[in-house]
Parts: C-alpha cells; structure tokens; sequence
C-alpha cells in the first residue's frame, strides 16, 4: 500500500510510455533507428513535504521493505477527486462495456477484434483516443490511440499504443477488459528517495519516486 500511498498524495506524476529506441547514423549522416522491446510505462512522482510521521511509520516501513525489489500494484485514481486522470471518455455505459469481448488478438499486434458488440447507434462513440483498456486477468494495460465508433459491423477493430505483450499461458481472446479507472500497473520502483523528519513531526524528501512499469 505504501506505493499506492504516495501517488494519493504525490503533488505531481510525470507519465511516459516512450518506447526504447536505438539510433545509429552513417557517414552520410542518414539516421536508422529501431525499437527495442514493448513500450514500457514509467511514472515519476513528487511527494509533498506535509507527511506527518506519527501517523506514516507504517507507510515509510513498507517503503523501506518494498525499496527497488518488490513489485507494487497501483492506480492513478487512488485519491478522491482524480478520477479525471484515466476516466472513460466514450460513450457506452459501464453494462455495454462489460459486456464486450475480445475476439483476437495476436502477440505483437497494435490492434484487437471486439464482439458482442451493443446495440447503440452507429455514431455512439466507443472510444476516444487516450482512453485506457486492460483485458481482464492481464498484466498489462493499453492506450487507444484514435476515436472508434460503434458502425454497423458485429465486430470492432481498434487500436492500441503498443503491440500486445506476450503473457506466458495467458490467451486474451474471449476475455472482457477494464476501462479506464479500473485499470492498474504492475511496477517496480526503479529510484526511492530518502526521507528527512523536519520541523514538528512532517517528512521531507530528498527527490522524486520513479516506478516502472514490470513487463516480464
């Protein structure tokens, strides 16, 4: 929970989801350039100097145990009034979500085949670009990257910020997805800052937190 503690009350999360890039240029100045693994989520965290240590020992302990070797569980919508952060920006209700089904989806790919479709009008909005989805029982969530409307087919292509991440015996395909702020991230903290008790009973902290999202 400590993780999870921190982001609730972090003044600020820098989010990137940049892919690991390699680039090499030629002696005619041409530049290559190739993408090395799945595109990894990392957030970077600054935490208020206003945590009153009598009441958090128990928070700064599970830092202390958890450090840059135990992977952590979290959301971004942990604290009331953050929801806007990774809320569901279509338009179907949270029953005609749930009740949609992936119907392929192959390791590498950048798009997913929905069923069981709604019925909605066809310009009812499905997902906006930037909205978040996370096959139910995966590890890992996934951006939309474009605006999908319902149409008219029994089927919904759409697509995602990177290609699907290989999960040894997992299969999407017949599975529901979470939506926006259902979905979590599997991390593990790759940089913890030390922490100084100041004043009357308020913890300070030497830099930032930075989680990267465990892809294994």
């Amino acid at each position: 929970m400590s993780i999870q503690t921190i982001i609730n009350n972090a003044t600020g999360i820098s989010i990137s989801k940049k892919p690991i890039v390699a680039q090499t240029f030629s002696r005619s100045q041409q530049v290559k350039t190739a993408q090395r693994g799945p595109r990894v989520w990392s957030f970077q965290v600054t935490m208020h100097n206003g945590l009153k240590y009598s009441t958090s020992r128990g928070v700064l302990e599970e830092i202390s145990r958890v450090d840059r070797l135990v992977e952590s569980t979290i959301s971004l919508n942990g604290a009331a009034g953050t929801e806007y952060i990774t809320q569901y920006q279509g338009e179907l209700t949270s029953g005609q979500r749930n009740q949609m089904q992936i119907t392929g989806w192959t390791v590498g790919s950048t798009t997913l085949t929905l069923s069981n479709l709604p019925s909605v009008a066809q310009e009812v909005v499905v997902f906006e670009a930037g909205d978040l989805i996370q096959p139910t029982d995966s590890r890992y969530p996934y951006t939309v990257t474009g605006q999908v409307v319902r149409g008219t087919s029994n089927t919904l292509t759409v697509a995602v910020h990177r290609g699907r991440v290989n999960e040894t015996g997992y299969d999407p395909v017949g599975k529901t997805m979470s939506y926006g702020t259902d979905v979590t991230w599997r991390v593990i903290a790759t940089q913890i800052p030390d922490w100084t008790i100041e004043s009357y009973d308020l913890v300070s902290w030497s830099g930032n937190f930075i989680l990267v999202e465990s892809v294994l």
